[in-house]
């Protein structure tokens, strides 16, 4: 990788917000599942795709 070159992402919540989600009903957390999946679904290319489903086969 060249330097200077950042890829990927990084995601940090704060105590706070964990706690809310974790005392969220599990209607909330599966329709923000869903809308996270139709997200990647749509906004995800067939090659990161094909990353993806080769690390879940491990």
């Amino acid at each position: 990788m060249s330097k200077g070159k950042v890829r990927g992402f990084g995601f940090q919540l704060d105590r706070e917000k964990i706690l809310l989600y974790k005392d969220s009903p599990a209607w909330e957390k599966l329709q923000w599942l869903e809308e996270a999946n139709r997200f990647c679904q749509k906004f995800v290319t067939g090659r990161r795709r094909k990353i993806w489903e080769s690390i879940r086969r491990g």
